[in-house]
């Protein structure tokens, strides 16, 4: 497990948490070697938040709206994309970083938020729902009109070209397998999309896409809480089954053209055979695939420890 850095994270209270969310062994915290074997750690495994109950009757917001309350300002249309802001003001910022994805991108924007506030980033966060940066033949259909999706990647190169000031760009996106395509086709597309990028970016970090869970795990939760069983082992699924390939992270790590880096955090959502739906006391999937912003949030210190691992960003 990474060496975890030290961070500051607000994690939304609540009266019905009693408390047990601002601990620093709440969710990834777990992972800290104080919190190994720990009694906190032992109480927080039998544990959930948000509840079960709020998850259940939460309305998840869609695509570019997914955690907009973390953006600064809210989201604003810039040269014909919707914008949001995370960490630091551009006037005080050290750097300015690119935050490029789908819904699992939007879903990221706790952790990067709060990375980006302890490291004085200010990022520029573009999504679009259920429409990756990749040039592919085939959309994943149903969510978003495919010319809408295109006209999206086709804006991405000029918008970072008029701000050559971002030097870096965080792709995070839903792993497409079963699109329909080759991996290797896969793999080219992305390879073909990030050609399209100004010269200006010199470094693409992808964040590897998270295990695949979603409202299946909520029922098992609830009757483990009953029996009084640790929740994330009771409801843990198989590796294999739930962490998919993720052909953007194949792509960075086969980029030849720019310096590129994959941060892979698979091994804190599972360990060699299965994948957690709690951790730590923290409800990992809000809804489908997608990270809650609680258990994203604590993410935070792990994301940054394992981009350091590759050296310091541009």
């Amino acid at each position: 497990m990474l060496a975890v850095v030290a961070l500051t994270l607000l994690v939304p209270a609540t009266s019905s948490a009693s408390g047990f969310q601002t601990s620093s062994c709440f969710g990834a915290g777990v992972f800290e070697q104080h919190c190994a074997g720990s009694k906190t750690a032992a109480n927080l495994s039998l544990r959930v938040f948000p509840s079960i109950d709020s998850a259940r009757h939460t309305k998840w917001r869609y695509g570019s709206q997914r955690n907009d309350r973390f953006c600064n300002g809210g989201l604003r249309w810039r040269d014909t994309l919707l914008t949001c802001s995370l960490g630091v003001t551009p006037a005080r910022a050290d750097k300015t970083v690119a935050l490029i994805g789908d819904s699992h991108s939007a879903a990221w924007r706790p952790a990067i938020d709060a990375a980006a506030n302890a490291r004085h980033w200010n990022v520029i966060s573009l999504v679009q729902g259920s429409c990756d940066y990749n040039i592919v033949t085939q959309d994943r259909g149903g969510y978003v009109d495919p010319v809408e999706c295109r006209r999206w990647r086709l804006r991405i190169p000029s918008f970072l070209a008029a701000r050559p000031s971002i030097r870096t760009v965080i792709f995070a996106e839903y792993s497409y397998e079963g699109r329909g395509e080759s991996p290797a086709h896969e793999i080219a597309a992305y390879h073909q999309a990030w050609k399209l990028l100004p010269a200006s970016i010199r470094q693409l970090v992808v964040i590897r896409d998270n295990p695949h869970g979603g409202v299946e795990y909520y029922k098992c939760i609830e009757d483990a809480q009953s029996r009084h069983a640790a929740l994330g082992p009771a409801c843990a699924s198989p590796r294999a089954q739930v962490l998919e390939p993720d052909y953007a992270a194949a792509a960075a790590m086969s980029e030849l053209g720019r310096k590129a880096r994959v941060v892979d955090l698979s091994d804190t959502y599972c360990n060699r055979k299965v994948c957690f739906p709690v951790i730590g006391g923290a409800l990992v999937y809000g809804e489908n695939s997608h990270l809650t912003p609680t258990f994203n949030r604590t993410l935070a210190p792990t994301f940054l420890a394992a981009l350091d691992k590759g050296g310091s960003i541009d």
